[in-house]
């Protein structure tokens, strides 16, 4: 877990990815979804690990800044014109009757 505090990004967990292995594998991705979305409206569901990546990506963060983001269990965002929206949602929120 040491080496994980040093270089969070960089970081790879045995059997695991790093966050900069994911962002290599999601670039092509969200070239795709973009040119997808100059034609018609796209959803994207992700987890929220490779969601906080394709965000930064799309908002062109600096990769240290990444790790920084949000990753809400109960929100989802709205990617458009190089700005993201978060949208909250009831998930998770008990009402008593």
């Amino acid at each position: 877990m040491a080496a994980r505090r040093l270089d969070h990004w960089n970081y790879q967990p045995p059997g695991g990815e790093s966050y900069v292995m994911a962002a290599q594998r999601a670039q092509p991705t969200l070239q795709d979804i973009a040119a997808l979305a100059a034609e018609r409206p796209v959803a994207v569901f992700a987890h929220g690990g490779i969601g906080r990546v394709l965000r930064g990506l799309f908002l062109r963060v600096p990769d240290a800044e990444i790790l920084t983001m949000d990753q809400p269990q109960d929100a989802f965002y709205r990617l458009h014109r190089g700005a993201a929206a978060r949208i909250g949602t009831s998930i998770g929120t008990r009402v008593e009757a």
